[in-house]
């Protein structure tokens, strides 16, 4: 029987307690006062109690917290590139999943009317005029192709079944983040798409650790954004 082998208790206790030293992103957070959490996590909650949904706020709370925990560890170890893959990729998928679970609910909180209309499309649906024994046809290239008769229709397309730059097209329109913003997230949301391995081996796509920091630095402008419009939506709602 293989004996199992872990590392010793007293490395792991060095090397989480290394990355909860330094995991939250706040240069004050270590040596302030009036620092009243028992665990960094509770810094990650607070910066999300302005969305008011606890349930979505502990989720985003352990996505960032993860993510940056994930980060420590592959700084504190210093590894090479190849072993960073898996610890980049991480990141980008989380920081993705942070701004995207963000944006659509506030979208769908503050704007649930505005975006019923703004997902709208125009399709066009198959309908017979004539008999049923007749048809229209159309030569082309020596070729008869039967042509059909469409009528118009509008069809309501769900925020989660749009695509982000969609999403954030319309998140711009209402106020929600800045053109600036916008792009730097689609940036993003398409680095995540080429992480699907069948994508990212076609693009020859290789996870940089640069591409998980501009990630990172993009949290504090997105929430700053999305929590001023929250803020003067709540405060035009108190006024009325």
């Amino acid at each position: 029987m293989t004996k199992k082998l872990f590392i010793p208790k007293k490395t792991r206790e060095i090397v989480v307690s290394y990355c909860n030293n330094y995991i939250v992103p706040d240069n004050n957070y270590i040596d302030s006062p009036t620092i009243t959490h028992t665990h960094p996590l509770d810094w990650f909650e607070d910066y999300f109690e302005f969305t008011g949904d606890t349930a979505l706020k502990t989720h985003l709370a352990e996505a960032y917290y993860q993510a940056r925990f994930i980060y420590k560890i592959m700084q504190g170890l210093r590894l090479t590139s190849f072993k960073r893959n898996a610890f980049v990729k991480f990141q980008i998928q989380q920081y993705a999943s942070i701004y995207e679970a963000l944006l659509d609910f506030v979208l769908e909180k503050y704007n649930r009317e505005d975006i019923k209309e703004r997902l709208k499309e125009l399709e066009y649906k198959p309908i017979s005029v004539f008999a049923s024994n007749a048809e229209c046809t159309i030569e082309e290239n020596g070729q008869k192709e039967k042509v059909f008769t469409c009528r118009k229709s509008i069809k309501k397309i769900n925020l989660k079944n749009t695509r982000i730059d969609k999403r954030t097209e319309i998140a711009v329109s209402l106020g929600l983040i800045s053109q600036a913003t916008k792009q730097s997230f689609d940036s993003l949301y398409d680095l995540r798409n080429n992480i699907h391995l069948l994508k990212a081996s076609i693009a020859n796509y290789r996870p940089k650790v640069q591409e998980s920091f501009e990630a990172f630095k993009l949290m504090s402008t997105f929430v700053l954004e999305i929590k001023a419009y929250v803020s003067m939506i709540e405060q035009q709602e108190f006024q009325q």
